[in-house]
């Protein structure tokens, strides 16, 4: 693999990743849309008995987030699946929505042709795939995994052809838990691949007081803001300003949400707008328009607000000047009265 990945460029160092990137996706990190160079052929005979366990649907993280104008960074066809394309599958959407409905939304269509798909659209897909190359026997859903470790269940046997004493291959032993019931589970598996994902509750504390409580007034992920402005109706127009600290893109899609509900936002973080290092300043306007609308209205404020720190910084030294002319006048005033 060392070898076929030589020479290529990416955003992996791994040479399979790399391979398969450049085959699936020719120059896509230059922008190009290219068609693969891969043909996808199904073959029963190499199929592989296999379990996903999971504590979420079909989907993991995506089902958590169910925005339908948000998009994903990474462009639609990037999120693909072999032998299911995102194309198809929002062909095969469209035609649904259209036999149920006569009329679609300008949002809805715009978002059905765009290069980049949105949150709803991907979880859909995910779900989409699953169920077309029927393998929805082969998900567990609501399984929580404790422990995965080496287990040799059969003892060690005498070969006669070979006149020597053999060890049994060790399996792996998975042990875990249905999360509504509780009831323990055990799986042996000859190979375990570990498809964590992202982490959607570990971020940097702020470490200010009550963040920790059960009741804070801390939230860390885009569903938790969804909750508060959909479900809950805790953020209305007339709210006090939500306070978004940080400017990834996760504190971008909190802005992005808010101001598509109307709600009033208020936005720091330490870097300056103009820092080639924010992620902001590393995607290309024409393919992520909102996140630069954003960037504008970030660097609009904060020139706003240099010139306001200017003016004050102006009027701080006239009431200076000002006071210090009329205490030398006083003083000059008392010196001729005498």
């Amino acid at each position: 693999m060392e070898f076929l990945s030589d020479g290529l460029e990416g955003r992996s160092r791994n040479p399979v990743s790399l391979l398969i990137d450049n085959l699936l996706h020719p120059d896509a990190d230059l922008g190009a849309h290219l068609q693969s160079k891969l043909k996808w052929r199904r073959d029963p005979t190499q199929r592989i008995d296999h379990i996903c366990l999971g504590r979420s649907g079909i989907g993991g993280v995506w089902n958590s987030l169910t925005s339908k104008q948000l998009q994903t960074v990474s462009m639609a066809d990037w999120m693909e699946l072999p032998n299911f394309s995102m194309e198809t599958f929002r062909q095969i959407r469209r035609n649904c929505r259209c036999r149920a409905s006569s009329t679609t939304t300008t949002t809805a269509s715009s978002n059905q042709s765009s290069i980049r798909a949105t949150y709803d659209e991907v979880r859909a897909y995910y779900t989409s795939y699953v169920k077309r190359h029927k393998l929805t026997d082969n998900f567990r859903v609501g399984y929580e995994v404790i422990s995965i470790e080496r287990a040799c269940l059969d003892a060690p046997y005498y070969d006669e052809y070979t006149e020597t004493i053999c060890t049994p291959k060790p399996l792996w032993e998975i042990r875990g838990f249905h999360i509504d019931t509780h009831e323990p589970f055990v799986v042996y598996a000859k190979y375990v691949v570990l498809a964590t994902g992202i982490p959607q509750n570990l971020t940097r504390p702020l470490s200010i007081l009550g963040e920790q409580a059960s009741q804070s007034f801390t939230f860390t992920t885009l569903n938790e803001i969804e909750e508060l402005i959909i479900t809950k109706k805790k953020l209305r127009t007339n709210s006090k300003p939500l306070l978004v600290v940080g400017c990834g893109l996760t504190a971008i899609d909190v802005i992005l949400l808010c101001q598509q509900y109307s709600i009033p936002v208020l936005h720091v973080f330490r870097r300056s707008i103009d820092d080639h290092e924010l992620v902001l300043n590393q995607l290309p306007a024409n393919t992520f328009p909102e996140y630069e609308r954003i960037r504008e209205l970030i660097r609009q404020s904060a020139s706003t607000s240099s010139v306001r720190k200017f003016f004050s910084f102006i009027h701080i030294y006239l009431f200076i000047y000002l006071f210090s002319l009329v205490f030398h006048i006083l003083i000059l005033s008392m010196f001729f009265a005498e």
